[in-house]
């Protein structure tokens, strides 16, 4: 890497300018006036949705949906070189995620109404390519953080985020860092691809005896079953907790609750006030946001949950709470939660109809034989601390490292 820091000391040894959003360029909106019934499969337009916004750092024109706009509503379209924010979520971390448009459209593309654009006045300041790496870097989502509002539900306050300041790198830097952070990219992409093979085979594996042991011929060659819905086994938990009780090991919200059943991180946010959800060791908590993530976790502490996790209380000794975590950790009870989710674009599970899922019951010797068995994939495949998951992570980490060390620019001291 020693060309880019030949660069910096032959074209800006000093530093670099800072910018302001708001002096660079002007925000746009999403969609709006739109309804659920626009949102069709044989709408007339193509659109960006949130999830292409937030896991992507170019948008993937391969994934756009369709929605219906007549001739005469005025929509903002996306152009060339745009970044893309989303602008609203549940949780502070995740408001402002950027994906930049670094291909030319060959059709009019319009954006989701959760999220809202930022153009440049003028496009010779920066390469696109540079903009996605730059905006997804820790010095400017620390900026974004801090312009989100709310309590319940975050929003990206625009007259606080066009004060987000910007380097400005000369054009050459710019590429330079490009062309590194493009290899870095595919070289950890490959890597993670290979890992990820291993794993999902795991996976696989996994899931294969979780449907075998746990099916109804199984278990009724394994003594029979009784038949019960969640409610008679199981409810919500009511129990609160004040906020001064809680940490970032002990405090659980849908953003540090893992995607594919793979358990909880930290928290980075702990509430200031108020109570919070209680749970104890042996609850399962659910996220309650966007169910097909399959966020699920079975609490081995005390502690606190945001509004957006269900907290889960077995209440019947004749129902080992590690197999209900088993049977509900099933793709089974995702699909069948999405499936009575309300809502389009941000689907929230529905809280009564999750009580009436049906679990199949055995003798408590034959729940213990199948949860001894499936414990054993489950540390395997989804622990974030041991095997494959941590060895991905590690990947993730070491490129982050090198990204962060090359978008970290000293300002340059104006003259008075």
């Amino acid at each position: 890497m020693s060309k880019i820091f030949d660069l910096i000391n032959e074209l800006c040894p000093q530093g670099v300018e800072f910018r302001e959003l708001g002096e660079i360029g002007y925000f746009y909106g999403g969609l709006n006036g739109k309804t659920k019934d626009d949102f069709v499969k044989h709408g007339n337009v193509k659109y960006i949705t949130y999830m292409n916004v937030f896991s992507n750092l170019s948008i993937d024109l391969n994934a756009l949906e369709f929605v219906k706009i007549e001739n005469n509503e005025r929509q903002n379209l996306v152009a060339y070189g745009d970044v893309l924010f989303t602008g609203s979520s549940e949780t502070r971390n995740e408001c402002g995620f950027s994906s930049v448009l670094t291909k030319k459209p060959e059709e009019p593309i319009y954006l989701n109404s959760f999220c809202f654009g930022f153009r440049l006045n003028d496009l010779s300041l920066f390469e696109p390519e540079f903009l996605k790496y730059i905006f997804r870097s820790k010095f400017l989502r620390a900026q974004i953080i801090k312009t989100a509002n709310g309590v319940t539900r975050f929003n990206i306050s625009k007259t606080k985020f066009q004060k987000i300041k910007l380097p400005v790198p000369p054009l050459e830097v710019q590429r330079e860092i490009v062309r590194i952070l493009d290899c870095f990219t595919l070289l950890t992409a490959e890597l993670t691809a290979e890992l990820t093979a291993e794993l999902t085979a795991r996976k696989k594996q996994y899931e294969f005896y979780r449907d075998f042991l746990l099916s109804f011929d199984e278990l009724n060659k394994n003594g029979g079953y009784e038949l019960k819905t969640l409610r008679s086994i199981a409810d919500y938990s009511s129990d609160r907790i004040k906020f001064d009780s809680l940490n970032e090991l002990n405090y659980v919200g849908v953003e540090n609750l893992l995607q594919n059943k793979a358990g909880k991180v930290s928290s980075k946010y702990v509430p200031a006030s108020g109570n919070c959800t209680k749970f104890e060791s042996g609850d399962i908590l659910i996220g309650n946001i966007r169910p097909y993530l399959k966020k699920i976790w079975q609490a081995d502490c005390t502690g606190g949950a945001s509004g957006d996790v269900l907290v889960l209380r077995l209440n019947d000794e004749s129902v080992n709470s590690r197999y209900l975590y088993q049977i509900l950790a099933d793709d089974k009870f995702f699909d069948y939660n999405m499936k009575n989710a309300k809502g389009a674009k941000m689907p929230r599970g529905n809280k009564n109809a999750i009580l009436e899922y049906k679990i199949p019951v055995p003798s408590l010797p034959t729940q213990r034989k199948i949860v001894e068995i499936l414990d054993k994939f489950d540390t395997l495949v989804n622990s974030i601390a041991e095997g494959l998951p941590c060895e991905i992570e590690l990947r993730q980490k070491q490129y982050e490292y090198y990204r962060e060390k090359l978008l970290n620019f000293t300002e340059i001291e104006k003259e008075i």
